[in-house]
């Protein structure tokens, strides 16, 4: 079956293998470039204001130019992306891989346009998952958007999406199911460590 994907921040449609022929040719590989140095400063800088509690987990990538595309409350959308970072989290003693941030810079133009489909995205899994979307604007430039599951099973915990106004960043972070979780609870309580000492340092 194939979808059409509409770009955000045009009016033309793509179809699927249009969008897979984008994502080859540009690609999700360092050779498709190396990333601009802000983007570079803003993956340091979460890292730098992570430490508190979280270790980065050895090197973090540039992905380069690209994109993706995702079904959305059922319309095709495709994300088109001037770069992208990785960057994964270990506990303080690196003994488990905490979560697994994706660092995304929109094209030029399409940041508000993204933001609004980023929210509507995470509203449709928590709509289909049967759990609850919390929003929170934690300071001014900075939105945070969080799904946990009620039960842990399979390799995620949960998923929240910060959207970064001042650097134009939207930070996606996929948090593991870890061993010493109990329940949801547990996941929540180490959510709410993290944005203690992350958000304030975003200055």
């Amino acid at each position: 079956m194939h979808h059409h994907y509409k770009l955000i921040g045009q009016f033309r449609w793509y179809r699927v293998w249009v969008a897979m022929m984008v994502l080859l040719a540009m690609g999700w590989s360092a050779a498709a470039g190396a990333a601009v140095p802000a983007l570079l400063q803003v993956a340091e800088k979460y890292i730098s204001c992570s430490k508190p509690i979280l270790r980065e987990h050895g090197h973090y990538t540039s992905q380069g130019r690209g994109g993706f595309g995702a079904v959305i409350q059922g319309e095709p959308v495709y994300f088109d992306l001037a770069d992208r970072i990785l960057v994964a989290f270990d506990s303080v003693n690196h003994a488990e891989t905490v979560v697994h941030l994706k660092i995304d810079r929109p094209l030029v133009n399409e940041f508000n346009e993204q933001a609004v489909w980023r929210e509507r995205m995470l509203q449709d899994v928590a709509d289909r998952s049967g759990v609850v979307l919390d929003r929170s604007s934690p300071r001014a430039g900075i939105t945070l958007f969080t799904i946990n599951k009620t039960s842990l099973t399979g390799k995620f915990a949960g998923q929240s999406m910060l959207i970064d106004q001042d650097r134009n960043v939207m930070v996606e972070w996929d948090w593991n199911i870890l061993e010493r979780y109990r329940g949801p609870n547990d996941v929540k309580a180490l959510q709410t460590e993290v944005w203690k000492y992350l958000i304030p340092c975003l200055d």
